[in-house]
This record gives structure tokens, C-alpha cells and sequence, in this order.
């Protein structure tokens, strides 16, 4: 495994000078889970320290898989195992393919495998996870985020408590 020293800094280069690499998401589902490339006949992880939307988006794109819903970090789907081939990737949301990003090179990198990155694609946005409200210690109203495609909207139970509906 190839990390990053003082003596080596590696620059990023763009992977359009090198061959396409095949994609997978593991340890969730089909539209899914944690970024996994491969590279030299090894499946390894993508280090998701400076992930985000867009790179998650074109992830989502080459899968086909709709758009970004979530770009979580820090192995939410798992920490992988193995090879981490990519750090540093540079997406600006325009490509088509992961292969087109920028990043550095292949196999240095400065993560551990609680850093992979994850995508949550928009055709599983249901895949985020829930919540029971009455886990909760206390009965008293509260108020959560509703993270539905296409709306930014807050979900507020409503009373009795008994029957566990909650309401946009």
C-alpha cells in the first residue's frame, strides 16, 4: 500500500490518461453504497476525505442510477478492505464517468478505510435511514429534517403519540 511521506508528493493527474476502470458500490445495494473501482485486477475503495455531491453524482450517472441523493463519507456503508486505489478525487460534476476525474495517483493516498467514500443514488433515496419517534425518551414534540427528493420540508409527529404517524 502506497501512502503519502514527506519525500513524495505525488501531483494529481487526470485518470483521462490512463484506461477506464470498472465501478461497483458494496456493502449496500444496487444504487447504493460504499465506491469501490478496479484497478490492475484488485478492487480497492475510494478515500472520501474531499467527497461530495458532485462526485457522487457522477458516480450515480455512470451506474445509472439517476442522480446524487447523498455523498456520505467516513465508511457510512462500511469501512472496505484491502486497497485504497483513489485519493483526492476531483470531480466537477460535468463528467460521465469516474474515470474522468481527477485524483492522485493511483494508490497513494492518506486515508484509512474509515474514510471510504459512499454515494446514495436518487433511484435509492430510500435507502436513508429511518428513525422510530417512540425510541425516544421523551414524548415531547420535535421536529426532524425530511430529506424527500425535492423538498426540503420538516416532519413534525403529531399527537396521540400511540399511533406513531408522522406528517409533512
Amino acid at each position: 500500500m502506497a501512502t503519502l511521506s514527506s519525500a513524495v508528493v505525488p501531483t494529481l493527474e487526470p485518470t483521462t490518461t490512463t484506461a477506464d476502470f470498472s465501478l461497483r458500490l458494496a456493502g449496500g445495494g444496487t444504487c447504493h453504497g460504499r465506491v469501490e473501482v478496479f484497478y490492475e485486477g484488485t478492487w480497492g475503495t475510494v478515500c472520501g476525505d474531499i467527497w461530495g455531491l458532485q462526485h457522487a453524482g457522477v458516480v450515480c450517472q455512470q451506474l445509472g442510477c439517476g442522480s446524487a441523493f447523498m455523498a456520505p463519507r467516513n465508511a457510512r456503508f462500511g469501512p472496505g478492505s484491502g486497497q485504497i486505489w483513489l485519493d483526492d478525487v476531483r470531480c466537477s460534476g460535468t463528467e460521465s464517468r469516474l474515470s474522468e476525474c481527477e485524483h492522485l495517483s493511483w494508490g497513494y493516498h492518506n486515508c484509512v478505510h474509515g474514510d471510504d467514500a459512499s454515494v446514495v443514488c436518487s433511484s435509492d433515496w430510500w435507502a436513508i435511514p429511518t428513525f422510530d419517534p417512540t425510541t425516544l425518551p421523551s414524548k415531547r414534540p420535535f421536529h426532524v429534517p425530511c430529506l424527500c427528493p425535492g423538498t426540503h420540508k420538516t416532519i413534525k409527529p403529531q399527537r396521540p403519540w400511540a399511533n406513531n404517524s408522522l406528517h409533512l
